[in-house]
């Protein structure tokens, strides 16, 4: 076989395999970010999703945000969505409520839904007392 039809089969195999690649990369499973707030005060909250296995925080870090959360009435929560944040991949989700100056400990996510998409669902109340706290929910 000489050096030119070597190549062109090369090329060929090669081209077929990439073009592989970007089909699975394309049919990768969105991960949606929805926050929800029940409390009857407005909040600022920052949301990053962090790689659990990563060497420095740069390379970790897969998605930062802020969201401006509406106080929630009579009952109904103000909802705030955030469309493809990330991947679906295991992360570390880092919550900061900012109008208390306060960050909630780390809480580890863990994709579980079948169907093409999954969210995250963060909710923000306050307790009887009046200490806001979160919880976290998966919607499929």
């Amino acid at each position: 076989m000489n050096r030119r039809t070597f190549l062109a089969g090369t090329g060929t195999a090669v081209g077929t395999l990439l073009s592989g690649c970007s089909a699975l990369s394309s049919q990768e499973k969105n991960l949606g970010l929805v926050v929800l707030n029940r409390d009857e005060t407005s909040h600022r909250v920052g949301i990053k999703l962090l790689r659990p296995n990563a060497d420095d925080y740069n390379e970790a870090r897969v998605y930062s945000g802020q969201v401006n959360l509406p106080a929630g009435s009579s009952g109904e929560p103000t909802e705030v969505t955030r469309d493809g944040v990330a991947e679906r991949h295991p992360y570390i989700v880092q919550i900061d409520l900012y109008d208390v100056e306060r960050r909630i400990a780390p809480y580890h996510f863990y994709p579980g839904c079948d169907g093409p998409d999954e969210s995250l669902v963060i909710e923000v109340d306050s307790a009887d007392d009046g200490r806001v706290y979160f919880q976290f929910l998966v919607d499929c």
